[in-house]
Formats: structure tokens, C-alpha cells, sequence
């Protein structure tokens, strides 16, 4: 089958499961699903996600339980709300994060557009009992969701002015377990 052929079966899936399939690495076609919004890839035996994972663009939720040789993530999806990574006992780096004024508002924007359709948007990231998370991973994603934080309120604070939508509480939650 054609690269092309299967890219278009991908396009078509909104939610996958995957979960304890013995897979030992993703597909990079995957990152075709442009629709696609809930992926489970608990319990399986890949080290890593595709370089090209950012490309899912519609991606809000992702299970990672028990993925036991996951080293590290690369750059995540911006629409990404809800992360679950227990038990990924390799896990020892997690995505460097671009740097806040990188991140245009227009991006921003794009994601109140076209990812959030909960007007109570909460996100959530859990990293539980992922022992290997080196310091630097803490440090680097609770100083970056500080500033996440500062330039979602602002610019959700613009958008929503702009189309006359009311303003809701929004959370942002960042659960890193500490290694002692």
C-alpha cells in the first residue's frame, strides 16, 4: 500500500487504543491521524514517540501507563491537555520545551480555535512514579508552565474578548512526583 493510501485511512481515526500490543516502536504514519484526539499506548515497549508526534495537532489526551522502556518524549502536540506517564520507570527526560516568546499568539489562539471545545479547560499532566526524571526535567517544566500559564490567560483573556465569549476559570495542573 501506498505512504499516501494509509495517510488517509489515518486521517479519518479520532480516538485510538493501542494499549498492551507488545509494540516495540510507533509508526511514524501515525502522525497522519490529524483527527485524531485520544491515544492509549499504555502498557507497551516502545523507547520513544515519533520526532514527527507535534504534527498531531488535534491530540488532547494521552495514556503512557506502564510503558516501562519509554527513555524520553519529544516535543508534544500544542492542543495536548491531559498526559498520564505512571510507571514509566525509564523515563528520564521529558520535551525541551521551546522558549514562551516562541510560541506565537497566533499559535495560542489556533489552539482555543480549534482544540478547545470545553469552555472549562483543565490541563493535567501526570508523571507518577516515573523514578528516572532527571532534576532538570522538574525544574524546566514547572518554570515553563509559570509562563505557559501567563500567556494562555492573556491571550484566552484577547480571544475571548475578540468574539464576545464568556470568560470561564481555566486550571493548569503539573503532577511531578519527587524522587527522594
Amino acid at each position: 500500500m501506498s505512504t499516501s493510501f494509509l495517510c488517509w485511512r489515518w486521517k479519518q481515526i479520532r480516538y485510538l487504543d493501542l494499549s498492551s500490543c507488545a509494540l516495540t516502536e510507533i509508526p511514524e504514519h501515525l502522525c497522519c491521524a490529524s483527527s485524531l484526539v485520544s491515544l492509549d499506548l499504555c502498557g507497551n515497549s516502545f523507547e520513544t514517540l515519533p520526532t514527527n508526534f507535534k504534527q498531531l495537532s488535534r491530540l488532547k489526551k494521552l495514556y503512557l501507563e506502564s510503558c516501562n522502556m519509554l527513555l524520553s518524549l519529544p516535543e508534544l502536540p500544542l492542543c495536548l491537555d491531559y498526559i498520564e506517564a505512571v510507571n514509566c520507570k525509564r523515563l528520564h527526560s521529558l520535551p525541551e520545551l521551546p522558549s514562551i516568546q516562541k510560541i506565537r499568539s497566533s499559535e495560542l489562539e489556533r489552539v482555543f480555535e480549534n482544540c478547545s471545545s470545553d469552555p472549562f479547560l483543565d490541563v493535567n499532566f501526570l508523571f507518577t512514579n516515573c523514578l528516572n526524571l532527571n532534576q532538570k526535567a522538574f525544574v524546566n517544566t514547572l518554570a515553563d508552565s509559570q509562563r505557559r500559564i501567563q500567556l494562555m490567560a492573556t491571550t484566552y483573556s484577547e480571544w475571548a474578548t475578540k468574539r464576545k465569549v464568556m470568560r470561564y476559570q481555566q486550571s493548569v495542573y503539573v503532577y511531578l512526583e519527587v524522587n527522594s
